[in-house]
């Protein structure tokens, strides 16, 4: 091996090992909704003892005024794990299949949606104390997504919803596509 290539393959090994960038999408125009953040959490390394599990954080703050969003007081973070994803990527990839639909009193379809639901004290005495539901939908007479994030602790209640455009949608799974091998470690 050539010197040069060496130092490129050093140069791409030192890019690797940098936390990704994170995924952004802000939707704060005329104090409106909120904004989102996906950042990736790769699983251990080999030099890691603790193996801990990789995941994706999403985080979500509403608006504030325009362009203005909450990051400090309402901030919601939802680590999204191996389980959540697929069932995410297969919601945005076919949003319509049945198994999604949501239906009225009159029998009709009124839309389509995905619930993940996160009890962070599951099992524990804590249980139900800080709860975190997402729910993605897509209603029939609209192109977009609309995502909707709330964390309920200790009686408090934070929510955040809005709207994502189907590139929005496109972009939000290939990168989760793309976060399983760094979530496992492969």
């Amino acid at each position: 091996m050539t010197e040069d290539n060496q130092e490129m393959l050093e140069g791409l090994s030192n890019v690797r090992s940098l936390d990704p960038l994170q995924y952004k999408i802000y939707k704060g125009i005329k104090g409106k909704f909120g904004a989102l953040r996906l950042k990736l959490k790769r699983a251990y390394t080999s030099s890691d003892s603790r193996k801990p599990d990789g995941c994706v954080f999403l985080e979500a703050a509403p608006a504030i005024g325009p362009n203005q969003y909450d990051w400090e007081n309402q901030k919601i973070v939802m680590a999204l794990s191996i389980t959540d994803i697929p069932q995410i990527l297969a919601f945005l990839r076919n949003p319509t299949n049945s198994a999604y639909q949501q239906v009225n009193e009159q029998n009709e379809i009124t839309g389509h949606q995905i619930k993940l639901f996160h009890d962070k004290g599951a099992g524990t005495a804590d249980k139900m104390k800080d709860t975190k539901n997402l729910v993605i939908s897509k209603y029939p007479d609209k192109d977009s997504f609309f995502v909707s994030l709330t964390q309920n602790l200790s009686g408090s209640t934070k929510n955040c919803t809005l709207p994502i455009l189907p590139y929005e949608a496109l972009a939000i799974g290939t990168l989760l596509q793309a976060a399983i091998p760094a979530i496992l470690a492969w």
